[in-house]
């Protein structure tokens, strides 16, 4: 990664302060050139910024005053240094529509892909709520999880025990219904959103009970451990934001 440029990310989201702190690891940014909201202050960096643009997109900065870069445009930039075919590939124009409406879905929903504590800073990193992408992304988790989920019922328990997963799921979904404490659009959605991840979480980490089927019932037991340790979790930092 070139000294000049430096990537700002969101420090009170986790899915961001991951990423960027693998690009790290691996030796395509320099630590010093990964730079949070939160010290942004301290840099000289303000003025070379759309901070509303930057909310939904990473920028990456041009330290010596050159163009500032966004989303998939940053992304492109600092995996290049490492695989030099991606630039190329994503000028292809139906790749890159693809891959940024992608990023889009993603960036909308990062706090409800991995959700955390609402932080009080001087700048807020939260996006827009954005109503198409999220039930985009709703629609996208639940159907994955639930098919996945309901493969593995089919093929070591039998049919008839689909209704045993269905059944509670969409228990879930009418208590954000009924719910006061979800009564507003964008609180609904949260929940149905968060609803959805831990459904996929779940389907995801029953997959391996395929490849394994001796001890498919492991992965299961795991699984739906697991989505209720989500499930509450999650309601919890939902109600942060209510």
């Amino acid at each position: 990664m070139k000294s000049e440029k430096a990537i700002i990310y969101d420090d009170t989201c986790p899915m961001c302060c991951l990423y960027t702190e693998a690009f790290v690891k691996v030796d395509l940014l320099k630590a010093d050139n990964r730079v949070s909201f939160s010290e942004l202050e301290k840099k000289d960096f303000l003025d070379q910024l759309d901070f509303d643009r930057s909310r939904h997109e990473i920028p990456l900065v041009d330290v010596n005053g050159g163009e500032t870069l966004y989303g998939m445009d940053s992304l492109v930039y600092i995996l290049s240094q490492k695989i030099p075919v991606i630039e190329p590939i994503m000028k292809i124009r139906p790749i890159k529509y693809f891959f940024k409406k992608l990023y889009k879905l993603v960036s909308y929903n990062r706090r409800v892909i991995v959700p955390s504590k609402k932080q009080i800073q001087e700048f807020d990193c939260t996006p827009d709520f954005n109503l198409k992408y999220r039930l985009i992304y709703i629609t996208a988790a639940l159907l994955t999880g639930i098919t996945l989920l309901s493969l593995i019922l089919m093929k070591f328990v039998g049919l008839q025990f689909v209704p045993l997963l269905l059944l509670p799921i969409f228990l879930l979904f009418g208590l954000g219904f009924i719910n006061t404490d979800f009564r507003e659009m964008e609180i609904k959605t949260e929940y149905f959103g968060q609803l959805a991840t831990v459904i996929l979480i779940g389907g995801l980490i029953s997959l391996p009970g395929f490849i394994l089927p001796k001890i498919y019932l492991i992965f299961v037991v795991l699984s739906k451990m697991l989505m209720s340790r989500e499930y509450l979790r999650r309601v919890k930092l939902i109600k942060t934001f209510a």
